[in-house]
């Protein structure tokens, strides 16, 4: 059974690793999607700290994948009708066009990985705290 990931990935954290390893259970082969520059920026509303190509590297490195993947700026969704994934494995507070999937994949199941220490294992709050200019 194929599994899908996918997912912005800037700042990998224990929360990120446990979301692949409950991906990876979930069937044979996982293949993790790493979002654009663009469309990570327009949906974050921010600049990432990695490009898409060093974020994609870093999810290559823990070796948890079978295949990673870039996630493309023009049509999201195409990678989907690509690998027609039998398995979607959303994070726990991830958001994502589930109506949208569900259109185009009909028989793709759609679960959430569970959630993993959030209160310290979130990348808006790692990205606050390393980042917080305020005390400088």
């Amino acid at each position: 059974m194929k599994v899908l990931t996918f997912g912005n990935f800037d700042f990998i954290h224990p929360g990120h690793i446990h979301y692949l390893n409950f991906a990876k259970k979930q069937g044979s082969k996982l293949f993790t999607v790493v979002a654009s520059d663009e469309i990570s920026e327009k949906i974050k509303q921010r600049k990432n700290v990695f490009n898409q190509n060093q974020r994609i590297q870093q999810i290559k490195r823990l070796k948890i994948s079978d295949e990673v993947l870039k996630g493309s700026n023009k049509n999201p969704f195409q990678i989907l009708i690509q690998i027609k994934p039998d398995i979607i494995v959303l994070g726990y507070d991830q958001k994502a066009p589930i109506k949208n999937i569900k259109d185009l994949l009909p028989n793709s199941k759609i679960i959430r990985a569970p959630e993993f220490k959030s209160y310290a294992f979130k990348s808006s709050l790692i990205k606050k705290n390393v980042f917080n200019t305020s005390s400088l």
